[in-house]
Parts: structure tokens; sequence; C-alpha cells
């Protein structure tokens, strides 16, 4: 019977995180509609930071309150993966059903840039995390992540300013619609913030219950659900045929994913963990495999983009993006 509670508890936690998430996602989008920004800028800066609202929650969570570095580190890393799945099952999805996409692609091969540069970044300062501990290196992995993400969103904005998304791919500004949307986003962000402080302690406690590996659980289970708004919204975005938008949001949703792993190792190293890199106490071979996939899952994703937009034969993306799914389903077999 407890085994049931626990897991009921984690469907209702579940729900929760990803109602609200949708509900963030709906007026993320609305304002940037009312802001009047392209769709690749919309994508990267607001949704990608709606969308991943709860890997936020749940990561930090599961640091300052749990104190469970596998899970949070297991949750981000898995998100990026699972993020990119998603992506890959976009493409297939829209091959099946012969969605017409269109958009420029240009303001999305730089977002996928910015994910390759990180992620090679990450996965050399993991490998390098003994030499790391103790001394003034110790938060390199933490200033190198958020300062690739200051980088993506000084160019995203300038490009945006400088008027890279041209009228053609911009969105009609409503700007009646800016302090509505605001306030749902930030009625929406609180709801998730309490939701994925509870998550992340049924996290822990089902790595417990069950004995297994906090990044496993991170991976596979937190990182699906606080995933799950970057589906729903990529489906809406890829019925318009708004391929960039899709593409933007979830390699916008990685580049910030990504951050927030510089800000969890930050955090991480407070008190009697000072001077400790996260990666130390986070699994980091589980780690340094996640983030291979997510460079290897990235490759991929900027080429199917590219065949797509260039309406290269359906054949063709389509293997892509089950290159993309399979790689996904290794990754986590082998967790």
């Amino acid at each position: 019977m407890e085994h049931v509670l626990l897991w009921l508890e984690f469907a209702a936690a579940a729900a929760i995180v990803v109602a609200a998430g949708l509900s963030l996602t709906r007026n993320a989008e609305r304002l940037a509609a009312a802001m009047g920004w392209g769709h690749a800028f919309a994508g990267f800066v607001v949704l990608g930071w709606a969308t991943s609202l709860p890997e936020v929650t749940i990561s930090i969570s599961a640091i300052t309150e749990v104190g469970n570095p596998g899970l949070a580190a297991g949750n981000i890393t898995g998100s990026v993966i699972f993020n990119l799945a998603i992506l890959g099952l976009l493409e297939l999805f829209a091959v099946r059903r012969r969605i017409a996409c269109h958009g420029d692609p240009r303001g999305v091969m730089p977002l996928g840039v910015f994910n390759l540069a990180m992620l090679t970044g990450a996965i050399a300062i993991t490998f390098l995390h003994d030499d790391l501990e103790g001394s003034v290196w110790s938060r390199t992995l933490g200033v190198f992540l958020l300062g690739g993400y200051t980088l993506a969103t000084l160019h995203g904005w300038r490009g945006q300013r400088e008027g890279a998304s041209n009228d053609a791919d911009g969105v009609p500004a409503e700007t009646g619609d800016r302090l509505p949307a605001t306030l749902r986003c930030l009625a929406a962000g609180a709801v998730i913030m309490l939701a994925g402080l509870w998550l992340a302690r049924i996290g822990d406690s089902l790595a417990s219950t069950y004995a297994l590996s906090s990044s496993f659980v991170g991976t596979l289970f937190l990182a699906s659900v606080s995933s799950l708004p970057e589906l729903v919204t990529g489906l809406a975005a890829l019925r318009l045929g708004l391929l960039t938008l899709a593409a933007g949001s979830i390699l916008g949703s990685n580049i910030f994913n990504l951050g927030v792993l510089g800000v969890c190792d930050l955090v991480y190293q407070t008190g009697a963990t000072a001077g400790r890199p996260l990666v130390q106490d986070a699994e980091p071979h589980r780690m340094a495999a996640n983030l291979a996939a997510g460079l290897l899952l990235t490759l991929l994703g900027m080429l199917t983009v590219r065949l797509r937009v260039a309406r290269a034969a359906p054949r063709a993306v389509g293997a892509g993006a089950v290159a993309m799914l399979a790689v996904y389903v290794v990754v986590v077999a082998l967790a």
C-alpha cells in the first residue's frame, strides 16, 4: 500500500507541474506575441525559460531541500536529452502527417552552436572534477555554463534588435495582453515552484524505496515530467508549421537547463560542501554520458532542422528523427 501511495503522490505532483507548465507556456506565447518578437527569439527567451521552470524548481529543491545532487544533475541532463528526443518525435510526426514547415533557420542555428559549445565544455570539466576539487577552480562548471547562457541571451537579443527576425517571421504584437499574460505567468510559476519542491522529495523517496540510482530517477522520471510542456508546445507549433518556434523553444530550453546546471553547481558549493564540485557527488559517469548524448542529439537535431527547412526528401528527414529517438532509448536503457 505504501508503494501505491508513493506512485499516486508522484502522479499528482507530476499532473500539477504539467498543468501549471502548460498554462505558463500558453501565457508566455501571448507575452511573446504582445512584445512582437520573432519565432526563434520568442522560442528561446520566452518559451525556453517558461518550459524549463519545472527543471529549475525540481533541481534546486533537490539540492537545497533534499540534499540529493545526483537527483538534480540527473533531472537537468536527462531533460536535455529528453527535449532533443521530443524534437526528433516532432520531426517524425511532421513527416508522417506531411505537415509543411516554414521559417528561417538562421535564428535557430546559433542556438544549436551555443548548445554544442556549452555541452562540450561541460563534458571536459566533468572529466576534470577530481583535479578541480578543493581548488580555486572548483566552480569552473558553474561559471562556464552561466557565462554560456548569458552570451546566448545577449546574442539572441542583439539579433532581435537588429531585425534578424523580419516581419514575415515575426509575431503580430497585441500590446493589451502584456500585463494579463505577465500576471498569469507569475501565478503559474509560483504553482510550479511549490509542486517542484514536492516532486523533488518524491523523487528522493523513489530512489531510496526501490534502491535506484538518484541520477537514473532524475534522468527518466523527473526529466520526463518536467519536459512535457516542451512536447505540448512543440506539437502546437508544428501544427501551425512553425518549425523555427518549436526548435527554438527546445534548443533555448536546453541552453537554459545548462545554465541551471551551472547555478546548481554554485549553490551546491556552499556550507559543508564548499569547494566540492556538484559532479563529484552526482555520479559523474552518468552525468558525462547524458551530456555526451546531448551533444550527439544536438548535432542530429540541427541537421534534421536544416533538412526539413530545405525541403529535403522526407525519407532523409525521417531517418534523422529516428536516429535521435534511437540514441535517447539507448542512453536510458544503459542508465
